[in-house]
């Protein structure tokens, strides 16, 4: 029989999820010096597709050698779980390489 989690429950699971991310974007893409959007998108996909696999990625890549617009355009690529293409994927990265491509309007104000 599986338990029942109480919405106070998931949500402190799910906050300590994001904490794990941001520690990650932290430690392995030079998060603290990240434009706040550029964090926030790259935390997301971490969230979603685990450190282990981020760290290692292109775009974590680019984002320490601080071309962000690479790092942004990354995004499309992880679109698959189980080697198929997920249409919720496909629209979700395009949402985080939105927000991750705003940093620039973000430098302007």
């Amino acid at each position: 029989q599986q338990k029942a989690y109480t919405d106070e429950e998931i949500a402190e699971r799910w906050v300590g999820d994001i904490k794990t991310a941001e520690r990650c974007v932290n430690r392995y893409a030079n998060g603290f010096h990240l434009p706040q959007p550029v964090f926030d998108a790259v935390t997301s996909i971490t969230f979603n597709c685990g450190c282990s696999n981020m760290r290692k990625s292109t775009m974590y890549k680019h984002l320490n050698n601080g071309d962000y617009k690479a790092a942004c355009n990354e995004f499309p690529k992880w679109n698959k779980a189980g080697g198929k293409v997920l249409n919720g994927l496909v629209i979700r990265r395009e949402k985080e390489k939105a927000l991750c491509l705003s940093y620039a309007s973000s430098l302007l104000q």
